[in-house]
C-alpha cells in the first residue's frame, strides 16, 4: 500500500531495531514480494509488528495475491496507528489510509458490507483534516459507483477532482488513478480520441518513480481493460 510523504517510524513503531526484521526487509526492497511476505508474517508471529512493518507486509501480501493476509495486516496497522493515548495527525492519517486500502480492495471482490465499513472508518479519521490527500483516495469508489451506473459525466467531473487533489498533494499514484478513471469515463460516453489521451497520460503517471507497484498495478490492469 502506499505510503504518506511524511511516512516513517512513529511511536506505534517505537522500540529497539529487531534483528529478525532484516531478511523480511531485505526481501521487500528487491521486490521479492512472496519471500517478504513470508519472512515478515514469520517474524510477526515472533513478534508483533509494529505498524509501520504491517503496512509493508500488507503491500507484500497484496502483491503475491495473498488477501486475507493483506487484510489482516492491514486491520491491525490501523488499529496500532490509532492505540496511542493521543495519536498525532499522521498517526490518524495514516490509519485512514489503512482503512482506504482495506476498503478498496474488499469492494473489488464485492464484498460491500465490509468494504463499506472500513471506508467509512477512512472517512471519519481523514474528515477531521482539511485539504488533506486521503479525501482524494476516498473519492475513488464513488467514482467506480457512477460508472456502473451509467452517469460518465459525473464520473469524469469526479476524476477531474482527485486529479487535482493528486496535484495539489504532489501524490502522483493518485494522479495516475484519477486519470486512468477519467479516461474510462470519456470512454463510456464515446470520446475515443481523449479517452485514450487519458489512458496514455495515466500510463506515464503509474511508471513514475513516485508510485508504488499497487497502485502502478491497477491503473495498468485498468488500462488495459480500457483498450
Amino acid at each position: 500500500m502506499p505510503e504518506r510523504a511524511d511516512s516513517g517510524p512513529g511511536r506505534a513503531d517505537s522500540g529497539p531495531e529487531r534483528a529478525d526484521l532484516g531478511p523480511g526487509l531485505t526481501a521487500f526492497a528487491e521486490r521479492r514480494w512472496e519471500d517478504a511476505c513470508t519472512l515478515l508474517s514469520d517474524a510477526d508471529r515472533a513478534q508483533p509488528l509494529g505498524a509501520t512493518q504491517l503496512d509493508l507486509l500488507a503491500r507484500a501480501a497484496a502483491l503475491c495475491g495473498r488477501d486475507e493476509t493483506a487484510f489482516d495486516a492491514l486491520s491491525r496497522a490501523y488499529h496500532r496507528y490509532l492505540d496511542a493515548p493521543e495519536p498525532t495527525d499522521a498517526d490518524e492519517l495514516r490509519a485512514a489510509m489503512a482503512a482506504f486500502w482495506l476498503g478498496y480492495r474488499l469492494g473489488s471482490l464485492h464484498e460491500r458490507g465490509r468494504s463499506q465499513a472500513w471506508l467509512a472508518r477512512a472517512a471519519v479519521l481523514a474528515g477531521r483534516h482539511d485539504d488533506c490527500v486521503e479525501r482524494g483516495y476516498l473519492l475513488l469508489p464513488g467514482i467506480h459507483h457512477l460508472l456502473h451506473s451509467g452517469d460518465s459525466a459525473g464520473a469524469a467531473s469526479a476524476a477531474n477532482a482527485v486529479v487535482g487533489i493528486g496535484l495539489r498533494h504532489g501524490d502522483a499514484a493518485l494522479q495516475a488513478l484519477g486519470t486512468q478513471l477519467r479516461g474510462r469515463a470519456l470512454l463510456d460516453a464515446g470520446h475515443r480520441t481523449a479517452a485514450v489521451d487519458a489512458f496514455g497520460e495515466a500510463m506515464l503517471l503509474a511508471a513514475g518513480e513516485g508510485v508504488s507497484e499497487l497502485p502502478r498495478g491497477l491503473v495498468y490492469c485498468a488500462v488495459l481493460d480500457g483498450c
